[in-house]
């Protein structure tokens, strides 16, 4: 397999004009007013599941790549089986190369926003690796049951996520991650599934996320 271990800050993109995955299952892209109500402080599991079913069946050991502000964190650890959870996050000021917002924060800011999610996770099994997510990956143990992929959403870093962070994840185990609608999340996919000569089936999508079981 080609090693494409970069950076994930500094990630080259592939080049490579893949196909798009084929989006009939996929709901229609989730709306700014939807979105905003997906995290609420008063987060309720029947809104959290809507948002996030990747998440419903879901137990064990886990990873997070890329937890911002702990919204999701915190609805993992509140709703789901889960007994302990990684959250990899360098929390690193950035030039976001496809337009989100966070891109225009400071240092400062993003010091801020740390130590805010910190405080909203305090109580629950959670360990915060300030790392990004290709340099954190021998913080955690093998054998995870599962790993969540929403950090930086090029395609480069989407398939260097999913190809590094696949194996340690156990048979039986999910990969999976955030905004499957996104072009650069799509791209990043098709190429992994290229690479692998796996068919798109391989990845199941429902709503705005994607996942692989391991076999």
């Amino acid at each position: 397999m080609p090693n494409y271990k970069n950076d994930p800050y500094n990630a080259p993109n592939l080049g490579r004009k893949a196909p798009r995955l084929a989006l009939a299952s996929l709901d229609r892209e989730i709306a700014l007013d939807e979105w905003i109500m997906a995290y609420p402080d008063f987060l309720d599991p029947i809104k959290y599941f809507q948002f996030r079913p990747f998440f419903k069946d879901i137990g064990g050991v886990g990873v997070e790549i890329g937890s911002f502000e702990g919204y999701n964190a915190l609805g993992i650890m509140t709703f789901t089986k889960t007994e302990k959870l990684y959250c990899i996050d360098p929390y690193k000021a950035y030039t976001c190369p496809v337009g989100e917002y966070m891109g225009k924060f400071t240092q400062e800011d993003w010091d801020e926003i740390f130590e805010r999610t910190k405080k909203k996770l305090e109580g629950k099994n959670v360990e915060f690796i300030r790392k990004p997510s290709l340099d954190a990956r021998d913080d955690v143990p093998d054998n995870l049951d599962w790993v969540y992929i929403d950090g930086l959403h090029t395609s480069a870093s989407v398939f260097n996520d999913l190809t590094y962070w696949e194996t340690k994840v156990k048979a039986g185990g999910r990969i999976g991650g955030h905004d499957a609608t996104e072009a650069e999340v799509q791209v990043g996919l098709r190429e992994w599934l290229i690479v692998n000569k796996l068919p798109d089936n391989v990845i199941k999508l429902n709503g705005n996320e994607w996942w692989i079981t391991k076999c």
